[in-house]
């Protein structure tokens, strides 16, 4: 089933699985279009063309051209309410590299744990290096923020 419908300042658009739904100014912008009319009513299941309440010929090239660009409504619609997402807060970038920083002390922990149990005293001193390590960079990180 194929449609294309002006009704109340409101254009819908279906063919198959696929529908546009969105304001007659904005269908006007997506569309590329200067003018349109106040109703229509295009219906390929009823083989109806009405426009302003005026009975047309079916089919109709415009209707059609239309529905055959109904991927590239979606896409125009989409690029126009796509909003970026925020860049994070400066609490959040904190509350973030926390999170990350409280993990690797973990992962470190739990080295040293293994390390001083089997009394691997370089591993000790590369765990240590290496905490030093992310405590330091961990301190850059929330200074640059």
């Amino acid at each position: 089933m194929s449609v294309f419908q002006i009704l109340n300042q409101y254009v819908t658009v279906i063919d198959g699985d696929k529908t546009y739904e969105d304001t007659l100014d904005h269908f006007k912008s997506d569309a590329n279009v200067a003018a349109a009319p106040q109703s229509v009513i295009y219906d390929s299941a009823q083989e109806c063309c009405v426009v302003d309440g005026k009975w047309l010929a079916y089919p109709s090239e415009t209707y059609d051209g239309y529905i055959a660009k109904l991927s590239d409504l979606i896409a125009a619609k989409e690029k126009r309410e796509y909003v970026a997402p925020a860049e994070p807060t400066a609490e959040e970038q904190k509350a973030s590299l926390k999170a990350d920083y409280d993990s690797a002390v973990q992962e470190l922990s739990n080295s040293m744990s293994v390390a001083l149990l089997i009394g691997d005293t370089d591993a000790q001193a590369s765990i240590r290096a290496d905490f030093a390590d992310l405590q330091q960079a961990y301190k850059e990180a929330v200074e640059n923020v």
